[in-house]
């Protein structure tokens, strides 16, 4: 490892709203790393939680500071807050697989702008987190054979002048509004600017939802969240290109029968939930006129 005066602080940024049963898990592995934790800030943008949330994050030292935003806000606003000139943007139900991440991440970004880390399911075990898991691995080896804009590589690094510029072209009605587009909306940004762009290979573990029912329920909100994210105009293309590439991967799954048979049913599921949610906010919509 170099000399720790020559490290680069590393900002965490992490949005959380009633995530104490994934937090610790996720801090721990931060915590954990085979980096000087002086040179580590975590950043907690709290979305006012009623369960043990900020006490965890406090057990943890981690820099706490509340907004109602949604996680694209939520993450500029951490992003405002914080100093490092690395920025990880992590999600409460993330764990990092191994303690050697964060140097590879300084090491690498004195090459590449952003990087992607390659994500995996945590110890999945129910009938819904395999198919997850499945879908995770399939959408990232597929990406491969994509340019950046058509594959879903979506960079969780970044070098803190790069990401600031991404961050001030940005709407701040979309900053308030995004959720589900929200990584697809700041790749679009940050691909504006650079094409210098890798992956760290076995990065993240992802904790999935246990229950299918859950997951239907994560569906239907994505859906209702669909058409108030689409007013958005300069991105509907971005956009379109997430749902094109689902499209184009279907014949790479038909080479790979048993990962194709989990990815296409979880596509099945996805889409009718998410069909049901717009239902559902179009529906209230033309009630409230």
């Amino acid at each position: 490892m170099m000399a720790e005066s020559k490290l680069q602080k590393i900002s965490v940024i992490i949005p959380t709203k009633n995530s104490a049963k994934t937090l610790p898990l996720c801090l721990r592995s931060i915590r954990a790393q085979d980096y000087p934790q002086d040179r580590v800030e975590i950043i907690i943008v709290d979305g006012y939680s009623t369960d043990s949330t900020v006490d965890i994050a406090k057990r943890f030292g981690c820099k706490i500071m509340f907004s109602n935003a949604r996680p694209l806000g939520a993450r500029y606003d951490g992003f405002t807050q914080s100093s490092g000139e690395i920025i990880v943007l992590l999600d409460a139900d993330h764990i990092i697989c191994r303690k050697n991440l964060f140097i590879q991440i300084s090491t690498m970004l004195a090459q590449y702008d952003m990087l992607h880390l390659q994500e995996s399911s945590y110890n999945p075990s129910t009938f819904i987190q395999k198919l997850i898991d499945a879908d995770k691995k399939s959408m990232q080896r597929i990406s491969r054979s994509f340019n950046l804009l058509e594959g879903v590589l979506y960079a969780r690094a970044y070098k803190r002048e790069v990401l600031e510029k991404a961050y001030q072209c940005i709407p701040r009605d979309a900053l308030k509004l995004v959720h589900n587009h929200e990584e697809i909306i700041l790749h679009y940004e940050v691909c504006k600017l650079t094409k210098k762009h890798a992956t760290v290979p076995d990065a993240l573990w992802h904790i999935d939802e246990t229950c299918l029912i859950d997951y239907c329920r994560k569906m239907m909100y994505y859906g209702q969240q669909d058409q108030i994210e689409k007013r958005f105009k300069q991105y509907i293309a971005a956009i379109r290109l997430k749902e094109r590439f689902r499209v184009r991967e279907l014949p790479y799954l038909v080479l790979s029968p048993k990962e194709g048979a989990k990815v296409f049913t979880l596509l099945a599921i996805k889409a009718i939930f998410f069909s049901l949610g717009k239902f559902l906010a179009c529906t209230k919509s033309g009630q409230r006129r």
